[in-house]
């Protein structure tokens, strides 16, 4: 009796441990999937803040000429 049940634990373990493995290895999978998806999205958006600081430094040096532009136009005070 307890010969044939240890025989089924040992069955029960035995599948429990494969659906285990094939339940890891697909978590792997989803995992690399998910790095995947996160770089191609975080992509686009690393160049975009990249424009968007070229575009802030160009609108300093534009706005430091109208300064100075001012400041030469200005009256002596």
């Amino acid at each position: 009796m307890f010969g044939q049940l240890r025989t089924r634990l040992a069955m029960l373990e035995s599948r429990l441990r494969t659906l285990l493995a094939g339940l890891e290895a697909q978590t792997r999978a989803l995992k690399g999937e998910i790095e995947t998806i996160d770089a191609g999205a975080l992509a686009p958006l690393g160049r975009a803040e990249a424009r968007a600081k070229e575009a802030a430094g160009q609108a300093a040096q534009r706005l430091g000429a109208a300064r100075a532009a001012v400041d030469r136009l200005a009256p002596p005070a």
